[in-house]
């Protein structure tokens, strides 16, 4: 039985993660430039540049994105997606759900 490693996928992962964050631009109505190489994602937007590349390997983290020279890390695509929506749109603001029990009984009704 094969293992599952990261190398595994890694051919294959980053021209879905460039189709993936261009179809994002156009879901989130935004106006920006995706472009890859073998070993990076370079997107850019208006005149915001960032560059998205693997993480080295043994890292705790996958995904590695650099703004102006800062480096910002990720676990996830998801979280890739979070730090180019918030660069390229500072105005964003992601929404928060919480999820918390209820009372058996809602107050100000008779139990």
């Amino acid at each position: 039985m094969r293992g599952c490693e990261d190398d595994d996928v890694s051919d294959d992962l980053m021209p879905a993660v460039a189709r993936l964050i261009a179809a994002s631009f156009d879901a989130w109505r935004l106006q920006g430039d995706v472009k890859r190489s073998d070993a990076e994602i370079c997107v850019t937007a208006g005149e915001v540049a960032l560059r998205i590349s693997r993480a080295p390997p043994g890292m705790p983290f996958r995904w590695v994105v650099s703004i102006s020279g800062r480096k910002r890390t990720a676990a996830s695509v998801v979280g890739v997606l979070r730090i180019v929506r918030q660069t390229v749109a500072p105005g964003y603001e992601p929404l928060r759900l919480r999820i918390a029990s209820l009372p058996a009984t809602p107050r100000g009704l008779p139990s």
